[in-house]
Order: C-alpha cells, then structure tokens, then sequence
C-alpha cells in the first residue's frame, strides 16, 4: 500500500449555501428595488412599518450568515499521520483514539457525524461531517491509511439513530 498523502483537509461545502444565499436576497433585492423606484412616494407608509423593517433586518442576518458560511476558508477536519484535528475538539493524537465510527442521523437534524471514542476517558466524541466538501467515505479512507499503525477499531456499519 503506498503511504497516504501527509494531510487531508475537509472545508465547508460551498455549494451546499449558495442556494439559501440566493433565496435570502431575492426579496432583500426585490425590496431594495420598490424602494428606490418609487418616484411618487406612495410606499411612504410602507417604509415607516416597524415590522417590515425587522422583517428586512432578519433577512440581512440570514444572508450575512450564509454568506459567511459559503466564504469561510477555513479547514474543519484535518487528518495527519500523528492524529486528527477539527475545528470543534482541536488536536486528537492517534495514541488517544480507540475506535472511529460514522453515525447516520435521522430525524430533526440529520446528516453525518463522526465519532471518536477515546481510549482513556471512555468518552465519544461526534463531529458532524455532513457540511464538509469531502464525502464520509473520502473521509473513512483517510482516517484508515493515517491510523494504519494504531490499535483503532472501525465498525463496518454505520447506525441510525433518532434524534
């Protein structure tokens, strides 16, 4: 088997927010629009509703948030032959993980998370892979060739919970 890349990086999946980017600024776009374009001052009325305005200021905070999301760079899983690090736990080294395992959620807030269980502590930790631009399967196969050298057990399948 030829030895694994040095680093694998995970980020967050770009196009999976370009479409609730889209649909946040079309009224915020449509709205700007009336405003501007109303030469005879008929939605004067309209412009003083307090209601609209924090229906407008929501709107700019959900577009801002996915706007966020869909430029944030930054790496949220890295896979190195010493250990894992993510953005929620930081540094795990290999000598600490016990068994890793993928965890498919249903329900409310589904997806994929990934769980660490630690050696000493007994502890699992879940990390949610399902945002990430690598697929779970990307993601299992750097994780086996990085621990290839540590006692690590991988559950063949993943299981369904309710949440």
């Amino acid at each position: 088997m030829a030895s694994p890349n040095p680093v694998f990086s995970a980020r967050n999946d770009r196009l999976q927010y370009s479409l609730p980017v889209v649909i946040s600024a079309i009224p915020i776009v449509g709205l700007t629009y009336a405003f501007l374009k109303d030469p005879a001052g008929e939605s004067a009325g309209f412009r003083e509703n307090p209601g609209l305005i924090v229906f407008i200021g929501f709107l700019l905070l959900v577009l801002g948030y996915f706007c966020y999301q869909m430029l944030d760079k930054r790496e949220k899983l890295v896979v190195e032959p010493t250990g894992i690090w993510t953005s929620k736990y930081k540094r795990i080294d290999w000598e600490q993980v016990s068994s890793l395992a993928f965890q498919s959620a249903t329900g409310r807030y589904g997806g994929t998370r990934l769980i660490i269980g630690l050696r000493a502590s007994g502890r699992e930790l879940r990390f949610d892979v399902s945002g990430l631009d690598r697929t779970p399967e990307e993601i299992r196969c750097a994780l086996k060739a990085h621990s290839a050298g540590f006692d690590i057990a991988f559950p063949d399948e993943a299981t369904e919970v309710a949440s």
